[in-house]
């Protein structure tokens, strides 16, 4: 799923999006996330309204799959939310849902990929 730039989305001004099965996020042209659809259900806290996230700032990269979102952040932090139901969040809470952006204590990224079950 590739990003590509656009110049105006309904919530405002954005660099990047990134989409899957109805469900966009987009980084505005200052580093924050918005996000608007419905990324699955279960999830009330992202469901069909724009949404942005404060805790999240200076992202540079975006992907989603059906169930879970990654973001990378400037310094190459990189945060992830959703299901956790194959260990795709990265953390150690197995068959959870996650609606807050949980920081990975990774090494320095330089891009992020999500797939069905896996973040790359």
């Amino acid at each position: 799923m590739a990003c590509r730039t656009v110049s105006t989305i309904v919530c405002g001004d954005y660099t990047s999006i990134s989409d899957n099965s109805g469900f966009t996020m987009c980084i505005s042209t200052e580093g924050n996330v918005s996000c608007f659809g419905n990324l699955y259900n279960e999830m009330e806290s992202i469901n069909k309204h724009c949404h942005s996230f404060p805790s999240l700032r200076n992202i540079k990269a975006i992907d989603c799959s059906d169930y879970h979102l990654a973001f990378l952040d400037e310094n190459g932090t990189v945060f992830t939310m959703g299901s956790n139901s194959y260990g795709q969040l990265g953390i150690n809470l197995y068959n959870t849902l996650s609606s807050i952006p949980q920081q990975l204590h990774l090494p320095q990224m330089k891009q992020i990929s999500c797939r069905e079950d896996s973040t790359i």
